[in-house]
């Protein structure tokens, strides 16, 4: 089933969305990833002038650094016991303990890395998205257009997202594995610029951030089987990501002075504050 959400806003132009000049953000924690056994969050952050990914207990305590540097994407081995990352263009892993960083790929402009639950395959996005094997490091292009790749729950597809009308229309698209087979999810379009889609660990709706024509970033969800879309933030939301039960969501509250990471329910009530920066 095909569907189409189009979302409604009171301003609708061609022009590009806000940039900081006009509109104040804050991004200190961003790019938050729930560990598959839910004990522990991993995101980026630049604290006390060192940058790279943290990492802290799903009730807010014993924040530590995992890897310092520049880098970019987490994403969690199925096993919680390894992140995948982008660091200088190409993927990277690293033990949740800091130790045994390793280089995977050498593509030049590698990014955004997510990693199947059988522990088996990296999908990433380099000029469309590509598949990396972790045992034999072998590499192969799965679709040559679409963008953040994210793990359907059944283990065989790869949901990404595709844009056109100059960024305005996203589609998000289920690729097989083994086959290459495309699936058309839902295409959103008319309300802005879509980001950083997730499939929901029970594979029925994408959550993504939205930046409207006027405002700032905020999260969405769609229920690609009804085609009902939700707004679930309005004082600023991005980075989305779900809980492993699919009941709740962290991400950036990027309202200005804040941009800590929250937790909310899934369908956007009881937000807490997971982290102060």
């Amino acid at each position: 089933m095909i569907v189409g959400v189009i979302l409604a806003f009171t301003a609708v132009n061609c022009d590009p969305p806000p940039g900081p000049e006009q509109i104040q953000v804050s991004y200190a924690h961003y790019w938050a990833v729930w560990s598959p056994d839910g004990a522990t969050f991993a995101f980026l952050a630049s604290i006390n002038n060192t940058q790279g990914i943290y990492a802290v207990d799903s009730s807010g305590s014993d924040l530590r650094v995992v890897f310092a540097g520049a880098v970019g994407g987490p994403t969690w081995s199925a096993d919680s016991k390894w992140l995948a990352f982008s660091r200088q263009l190409d993927i990277w892993k690293v033990k949740a303990t800091g130790d045994s960083a390793q280089q995977l790929t050498d593509g030049g402009g590698d990014a955004r890395p997510s990693w199947s639950s059988d522990g088996r395959t990296i999908a990433f996005f380099r000029d469309g998205v590509w598949l990396l094997e972790v045992e034999t490091d072998s590499l192969r292009l799965l679709n040559e257009f679409g963008d953040h790749p994210s793990w359907h729950p059944n283990g065989t597809e790869v949901v990404m997202m595709a844009t056109s009308g100059g960024g305005t229309v996203s589609t998000f698209y289920a690729v097989h594995r083994d086959s290459g087979t495309v699936r058309q999810l839902s295409t959103v379009s008319g309300g802005g610029y879509c980001d950083f889609p997730k499939i929901s660990p029970g594979g029925s709706e994408v959550v993504f951030s939205l930046t409207p024509f006027s405002g700032i970033t905020q999260i969405w969800k769609v229920d690609i089987v009804s085609g009902g879309a939700q707004q679930l933030t309005q004082d600023g939301g991005d980075f989305a990501s779900w809980s492993p039960d699919g009941n709740r969501i962290v991400y950036t509250r990027t309202t200005y002075g804040d941009g800590a990471l929250w937790v909310m329910n899934a369908d956007g009530s009881g937000k807490t504050r997971l982290t102060t920066p």
